[in-house]
């Protein structure tokens, strides 16, 4: 009896033992994958961020570009208006030079 009370104390240290050590491992993976979550949702973050940032400046160069585009759009509109402009001025200078040089003939 007192032979079996030893073993069954034994095995209930050894089962303990057992325990301890597949809790601690338990603890040590929880661990290992919160600080692995943390770190995913730190990467997450980041990640975020810098896809907000890419479209910020896909934004910036599209505004830019169209922009450009618009520039240079005024620009030829311009261009166009003064070349018809002068073409109009030169042709009512010379309207009046000629009707000036009549005058002067007479």
């Amino acid at each position: 009896a007192v032979v079996s009370t030893q073993s069954v104390i034994k095995e209930k240290h050894n089962l303990e033992r057992k325990l301890k050590t597949e809790i601690n491992l338990a603890k040590n993976e929880a661990e290992r994958l919160c600080k692995e979550r943390e770190e995913t949702k730190a990467e997450v973050e980041r990640l975020t961020l810098a896809e907000q940032e890419l479209a910020q400046v896909r934004s910036a160069l599209y505004n830019a570009e169209s922009k450009r585009f618009e520039n240079s759009t005024l620009y030829r509109e311009l261009q166009c208006h003064l070349r018809t402009t002068y073409r109009k001025e030169r042709e009512q200078y010379n309207v009046k030079k000629a009707a000036a040089d009549r005058q002067l003939e007479e």
